[in-house]
C-alpha cells in the first residue's frame, strides 16, 4: 500500500479544498437552471442515506466517492474534473483509511448531510463552507491516523 508524506497530504488537501468548493459552486449554479434539479437532489440524498446503512467497506468508499462526484462532475468544468482525477490516488487512499473508522464514517455522513441541506436550500455561502469544513476535518483525520 502506497504511503504519502505529510507534505504530500497537505498539498493534496489544499488543492482539493479549492477545487471542490469551486466545483460545488458551479454545480449549484447549474442546478438553479436545471429542470431536473429535484431529481438530481433526490439522487444525492439517496446516496447519503444509503451510505449510512452501508456495512461493506468498499461500498462505503464507493458511495462517498459518488457523493463527491455529484459536485465534481456536476460542475461541467472538464479541466477541473481532470485536475481532481489527478489527485485520486491520494484521495482514494484517504477515503479507504477513513472508512475503517466507524466514528469517522458517522462524521462523514453527518458532514455530507450538512452539505446536502445547504445545496438543497441553494445557499451559495453555507454549502461551500460546509464542504470546506468537511475537507478540513478529513485532513485532520488523515494526519491523526498517520501519527498513530
Amino acid at each position: 500500500v502506497q504511503e504519502y508524506s505529510t507534505d504530500e497530504i497537505l498539498e493534496v488537501f489544499q488543492c482539493r479544498e479549492v477545487l471542490e468548493t469551486l466545483a460545488l459552486r458551479l454545480t449549484m449554479e447549474r442546478l438553479e437552471r436545471s429542470v431536473d434539479r429535484e431529481a438530481a437532489l433526490e439522487r444525492i440524498n439517496q446516496e447519503i442515506a444509503l451510505s449510512d446503512g452501508e456495512d461493506a467497506f468498499s461500498g462505503f468508499v464507493g458511495r462517498n466517492s459518488g457523493i463527491h462526484d455529484f459536485w465534481i462532475k456536476g460542475s461541467g468544468n472538464h479541466r477541473l474534473i481532470a485536475l481532481m482525477e489527478s489527485l485520486n490516488d491520494v484521495l482514494l487512499h484517504d477515503r479507504n483509511m477513513s472508512a475503517m473508522d466507524q466514528q469517522r464514517r458517522q462524521e462523514i455522513i453527518a458532514e455530507h448531510r450538512e452539505i446536502f441541506e445547504a445545496v438543497r436550500a441553494m445557499d451559495q455561502e453555507r454549502a461551500p463552507a460546509a464542504l470546506s469544513r468537511h475537507i478540513q476535518n478529513g485532513y485532520r483525520y488523515s494526519l491523526k491516523i498517520r501519527r498513530k
